[in-house]
């Protein structure tokens, strides 16, 4: 059995101070990449690859390009750089949803990241003069940030 190949959906916008790739893999699975300044091109090329040793080696090629190449050598650097913040994040709930757990990663990622902006903030190197003595901890910046989205109303910005 083969997959049939197809070409992979390929969408640049062009900002004034950013680039915009949108890369949809339609014959391989619904997968969808997105990146902002990461790429100067996107081309398509077929890849060789090897799995098994000695008389099991079999040898086959995958269809590629450099938006798919970038994911596949860099989507294990998010485990290893911010495991941590993210483990500290806690945030856990039993489902049998598959995709819970890459949202709450994605969760994770986004209050240990706006825990570094703040921190950076508060040494002064975003904002000149902004310096903050006693910083909060990122627990108590979780609770506040906890506090603030449990009084967000998303039907204020129509008002």
């Amino acid at each position: 059995f083969f997959a049939k190949y197809i070409e992979p959906v390929i969408l640049v916008k062009e900002e004034d101070q950013y680039e915009i790739v949108h890369t949809s893999f339609q014959s391989t699975s619904s997968c969808n990449l997105m990146s902002v300044n990461a790429m100067s091109e996107n081309k398509n090329f077929v890849e060789a690859r090897t799995r098994g040793r000695k008389q099991n080696k079999r040898y086959y090629v995958i269809e590629q390009n450099l938006s798919r190449l970038l994911y596949l050598k860099t989507y294990s650097r998010i485990d290893s750089i911010d495991h941590m913040m993210i483990k500290n994040a806690n945030l856990k709930y039993r489902t049998w949803k598959y995709w819970h757990a890459p949202v709450n990663h994605a969760k994770g990622l986004a209050i240990a990241t706006a825990y570094d902006i703040y921190r950076e903030v508060c040494e002064g190197h975003l904002i000149p003069n902004s310096s903050v003595k006693n910083p909060i901890d990122p627990y108590t910046f979780q609770d506040i940030l906890s506090r603030q989205m449990c009084e967000y109303d998303p039907w204020s910005l129509f008002r």
